[in-house]
C-alpha cells in the first residue's frame, strides 16, 4: 500500500456533532428556547446555557446546564434544574444531530419533572419533543 493510501485509510472523518456542536454555538428551538454551548471537551462533557422561552417570569433568566455527547458519534444528552424564585423543577434532553454541516438540527425527547406534593406526583412529570437549529450570528 503507497504510503498516500495509508495516510488517507487512517484519517478519520469528524462526526457531524464534532463540525457543529462547537463551543459558542447557539442552538434555539421551536418554542424559541435557546441552549448556548460554554464548554465542550474530547471526553464527552459539555456546559453551557439554556434560556427557556416559556415559564415565569418572562423571560427568565439563562439557566446553567451540563451534558455528555457521544464520542465519535452523534447522540448527546444534557439537564438543566431550574432555581431561585418559583422555579421547582429540572428537565433532561435526550436525542442526536441530524441533518448537515449546513443544516443541522438536534432532535430531541425531553423529561420535565415539577417539585410537587405526594398527593400529586401522577401530575408532576410531562415528557414532549423539541427539535432545536443552529442559531446563526445576528
Amino acid at each position: 500500500m503507497s504510503t498516500e493510501v495509508a495516510q488517507t485509510a487512517d484519517c478519520k472523518r469528524p462526526t457531524l456533532l464534532e463540525e457543529v456542536f462547537t463551543i459558542g454555538s447557539c442552538w434555539k428551538n421551536e418554542l424559541g428556547s435557546v441552549m448556548t454551548i460554554v464548554s465542550k471537551d474530547v471526553c464527552g462533557n459539555f456546559s453551557g446555557t439554556y434560556g427557556s422561552s416559556v415559564g415565569e417570569p418572562r423571560p427568565p433568566p439563562p439557566f446553567l446546564l451540563n451534558g455528555r455527547y457521544e464520542v465519535n458519534g452523534n447522540t448527546l444528552g444534557w439537564a438543566v434544574s431550574y432555581y431561585g424564585g418559583d422555579f421547582h423543577s429540572t428537565s433532561a434532553w435526550s436525542g442526536q444531530i441530524q441533518g448537515t454541516a449546513t443544516h443541522p438540527v438536534i432532535c430531541t425527547t425531553w423529561v420535565l419533572t415539577n417539585t410537587t406534593n405526594p398527593s400529586e406526583n401522577w401530575n408532576s412529570t410531562n415528557v414532549g419533543f423539541n427539535t432545536f437549529k443552529l442559531k446563526l450570528i445576528e
